[in-house]
């Protein structure tokens, strides 16, 4: 099965071909630290969480880095309001961006650089540029010349003589225009203004420009290419269009092999974003009693690379799926007892793995089968049996006589010593009854071997019954043979059962540029027949699917979702969370403020992970606002 992505770059889906092959290198533009994060932010980290998740369950060992963007001038226009400083702001943004993370289950990333801390980076870049002519200096600015760069365009499809100048940054165009060479232009160092941090440098003091930071921690961080960019579909123009030219321009290479990008989340059709101050935070979301998991089954609905409109009516579908998923990922904790599951079974699940691919293949060649050719021959005939159903109830007596009858009809041709090497093969393959063995081998011994022998084979068998009749008080070991090999075949059957369907299917959706929707499906399929054989339990006190075939239902259910990053925890877990009064929260909430308003910050964070611990989720209001808490 191969992995096939949409390439912005390229406008097309193409096969996922890592440079080196096992390992993946993915880089993420993350938050601007200036505030809460909204739904739109929520967004684009989940779903690039559950890609990271996904390409790690297929085998890859992937290197995630995403980045903090610590210096802007809305950073700095929030800590004038605040009376602050911009390390002061971005700090508390960044734990805030953690905090909401760790509830929305994301994952955190194996580096997060920061603008402020990549300085040595982002100058060494800059000087390579204006060596290779592709930056010059201007009045203690230094700016990218972006006609010398001849693919200038190419990820965006826009051309330069269709775009408006000022187009090229988030900085005023007014300001900057006598100092450009062209208005296309855009700034990769800006000289030090009042009351601005600044950082010295060969051109002056001053502070990196927006684009530039990235191109430097991929640099940095990963090197001068890698295999995955993503980020949201608002930054393909200018970010990531600067961002490839000012890499490939230093090292004549593609700075990366796919981009990936996410669709908005929109409001009534326009996107959703503080500008237009049509956000909603994660935190007030949650602080609605909104379940952290709809939220990722909010965005994983939808396609990832199109837009998602928010309503209170898509987010209470979102409750109610999750809700159903819920009640499936629980069913263990719910029924498991009365299926004669052992807690063993609910604490070490068997582990879902993906289906064959040449990521995962094992490389060891498969030992050479010890059947000879007309063993063989007899398997394949009797592979049309496989299907069919099990038959049960046979009593001691009734399967002696079957087995003679067996062995009589396959006798038919063959001798006495290929005879009981049939009933050994056909005793081995699964789900095959004795009233199925009996026809499989008997067509065997009639059509496929010469009957010159019969007559002499007849004495033989009747010499074999005469013998196996005397030890007639064997068969309690026969019947018990026949019951463990039963409950192998249940075994069998619940392995068969799961495997090619579920997780095939799923892994094919996902394979599909991350067809997160069609995967979904596969979750929900698996949790509405775990809810219908609860009911039945709970009304009928039992199922119509085998225990073992539940339980691997369970297995494949709860492996499939925790790639998604969707996981439930039983009601126990949280039994601490009426542990604390209401006055003893305040309490601990009050002391919490104190510390931070000390800017004590790892003693804050203390007293929010003993809350936490509780079951008591805090919530820092916008500039100094009042915290508020709810139990989770």
């Amino acid at each position: 099965m191969t992995l096939n992505l949409y390439n912005t770059l390229t406008r097309s889906k193409e096969p996922f071909e890592p440079l080196e092959p096992g390992k993946v290198q993915m880089y993420y533009c993350g938050v601007t630290v200036y505030d809460y994060c909204h739904l739109g932010h929520a967004r684009a980290c989940i779903v690039w969480d559950a890609v990271r998740r996904y390409l790690q369950w297929r085998g890859y060992d992937v290197r995630f880095v995403q980045n903090f963007t610590d210096i802007d001038d809305k950073i700095l226009n929030r800590a004038r309001e605040e009376n602050s400083s911009m390390e002061e702001v971005a700090e508390r943004y960044i734990q805030a961006y953690f905090e909401d993370m760790k509830r929305l289950n994301v994952k955190d990333a194996d580096e997060y650089p920061r603008a402020t801390h990549t300085l040595d980076g982002i100058k060494r870049l800059i000087h390579d540029l204006e060596n290779k002519g592709f930056a010059y200096p201007a009045e203690g600015d230094v700016y990218y010349a972006v006609r010398k760069f001849p693919e200038y365009g190419k990820l965006s499809g826009r051309k330069l003589e269709d775009l408006q100048a000022g187009a090229s940054g988030r900085v005023e165009v007014e300001e900057e225009d006598t100092k450009k060479q062209d208005p296309f232009d855009f700034a990769l160092w800006k000289g030090a203004k009042e009351g601005e941090p600044a950082w010295e440098s060969n051109w002056g003091s001053g502070r990196p420009g927006w684009h530039i930071e990235c191109s430097a921690m991929v640099r940095d961080r990963l090197g001068e290419t890698i295999d995955i960019h993503a980020g949201g579909a608002d930054l393909i123009f200018p970010h990531h269009e600067n961002e490839i030219a000012q890499s490939e321009a230093v090292t004549g290479k593609p700075l990366a092999t796919f981009w990936l990008h996410n669709g908005m989340v929109t409001v009534n059709g326009e996107k959703m974003s503080k500008s237009l101050g049509n956000f909603i935070t994660i935190r007030e979301l949650l602080e609605r009693q909104t379940d952290p998991m709809a939220m990722r089954l909010f965005v994983l609905t939808a396609q990832y690379r199109k837009p998602i409109d928010f309503s209170e009516d898509a987010i209470a579908g979102a409750t109610n799926g999750w809700n159903t998923l819920k009640e499936g990922l629980l069913f263990c904790y719910q029924h498991g007892s009365k299926l004669g599951w052992t807690e063993a079974d609910l604490t070490n699940p068997t582990k879902v793995e993906p289906v064959e691919t040449e990521v995962n293949q094992a490389s060891e060649p498969k030992p050479e089968s010890n059947k000879s050719v007309w063993q063989e021959t007899l398997i394949q005939i009797l592979q049309p049996f496989l299907k069919l159903p099990q038959a049960y109830g046979e009593t001691v007596k009734q399967y002696k006589e079957l087995v003679f009858l067996t062995i009589a009809v396959a006798l038919g041709g063959v001798s006495l010593k290929f005879a009981s090497e049939v009933l050994k093969i056909a005793s081995s393959v699964p789900f095959l009854p004795p009233i199925f063995e009996i026809i499989g081998i008997g067509i065997t011994g009639r059509y496929l071997f010469k009957t010159s022998t019969r007559e002499m084979l007849v004495q033989q068998v009747r010499s074999l019954i005469q013998t196996v009749d005397s030890k007639i008080n064997a068969s309690e070991e026969i019947v018990s043979e026949a019951a463990t090999q039963e409950q192998e075949v249940v075994n069998e059957e619940a392995e068969n059962y799961i495997t090619p369907n579920y997780v095939e299917r799923f892994q094919t959706a996902l394979d599909d540029d991350f067809n997160f929707a069609e995967g979904l499906a596969v979750l929900f399929e698996i949790a509405k027949h775990l809810r219908k054989e609860g009911n039945l339990l709970v009304h009928q006190g039992k199922t119509e699917t085998n225990p073992e075939i539940l339980k691997q239902q369970w297995y494949t259910l709860v492996g499939l979702a925790q790639i998604l990053g969707l996981e439930a925890q039983p009601d126990e877990d949280n039994t601490n969370a009426n542990g604390l009064t209401d006055a003893e929260i305040e309490a601990l909430v009050e002391q919490r403020q104190e510390a931070r308003n000390a800017k004590d910050f790892a003693e804050a964070d203390r007293i929010r992970d003993e809350l936490e611990a509780q079951g008591i989720i805090v919530s820092d209001g916008k500039a100094g606002g009042k915290t508020r808490w709810h139990r989770s």
